[in-house]
């Protein structure tokens, strides 16, 4: 029983893993990436510089350098792995836009970008300038693509709200979208094509989205739990106080005057006249509106 471990015992076993990655790949670019023997190459290489706790022979080392293993780490060793990786996203999706999403190398783009501005501490040679720059990369994000997610995001809950419901109708009612529905009708109406672009229209067109609010988008949700309040309460009393309705009750009123933001139709008058809708609040209502804390 051998009481010290020969080099074959680990070394060999390393060695024919080694000529087997050099045959495969053609070199050893990207061998310290490999995760059957990445940490023994690297860990070789940290002992041939006399640190480590690995002992290398003459012979292992003569041994390494009849196969051409190279003793330090170079920028091909990730880089060109990279590289490959970076030509075969732009190959699928014709360009590099939305590359910082990618999960396998998103965050090398982010890294190489910063780098370009000295900002990390990643070594970026003139040669890895070079290869980046020859395949059309860019050191800058694409100023459109948080604009593009945003509206992504905002056009998936629009489909829902739509499967949901069967139609876009009472969608300014909705508490998670309803400002960006708003938003966007405003840059139609203002024809900010730099924002709100033919595709992204084209998206919205598809759905059926409605640029101009309609009729029935406010006005026939509150209507109708206006009857269901008169019928729970037997009248319009404390409507003003009701957590669903409340706000919108005073609001109708104030419109009705003159002051309030809704535009009120006569359609809409005649149908809130049709339930005994008060225009002003009783005064029962305003003594209890005025003892309200």
């Amino acid at each position: 029983f051998p009481w010290k471990s020969e080099y074959r015992d680990w070394f060999g076993i390393f060695f024919e893993k080694l000529i087997a990655y050099k045959e495969k790949h053609g070199s050893f670019y990207g061998v310290t990436q490999d995760k059957e023997i990445g940490s023994t190459a690297n860990n070789i290489r940290v002992a041939y510089k006399g640190t480590g706790n690995i002992k290398l022979t003459d012979e292992m080392i003569e041994k390494l350098n009849s196969i051409g293993f190279p003793w330090e780490v170079i920028h091909r060793d990730w880089f060109e792995i990279f590289l490959e990786k970076l030509i075969a996203y732009k190959e699928k999706h014709g360009d590099f836009y939305g590359v910082t999403q990618d999960k396998e190398i998103g965050s090398t783009v982010r890294n190489l970008r910063c780098a370009y501005k000295g900002i990390v501490s990643i070594k970026l040679t003139s040669e890895m300038i070079e290869k980046l720059e020859a395949i059309g990369f860019t050191w800058e994000a694409d100023p459109k693509l948080a604009q593009d997610k945003k509206f992504n995001s905002f056009y998936e809950k629009l489909v829902k709200y739509k499967e949901t419901r069967g139609s876009f109708y009472g969608i300014t009612q909705d508490k998670k979208i309803h400002t960006a529905v708003g938003h966007i009708r405003k840059l139609y109406k203002d024809k900010e094509w730099d924002k709100l672009t033919p595709e992204m229209i084209e998206k919205l067109n598809s759905i059926g989205f409605t640029w101009e609010a309609e009729y029935g988008e406010w006005f026939e949700p509150f209507f109708e739990k206006l009857v269901e309040y008169k019928k729970a309460h037997n009248g319009f009393d404390g409507a003003t106080q009701d957590k669903e309705i409340g706000l919108k009750v005073s609001s109708v009123r104030k419109s009705y005057n003159g002051k309030g933001r809704y535009k009120l139709t006569p359609e809409m008058i005649d149908r809130l006249n049709s339930i005994g809708f008060p225009w002003s609040a009783t005064p029962k209502q305003v003594k209890e509106d005025d003892l309200t804390i």
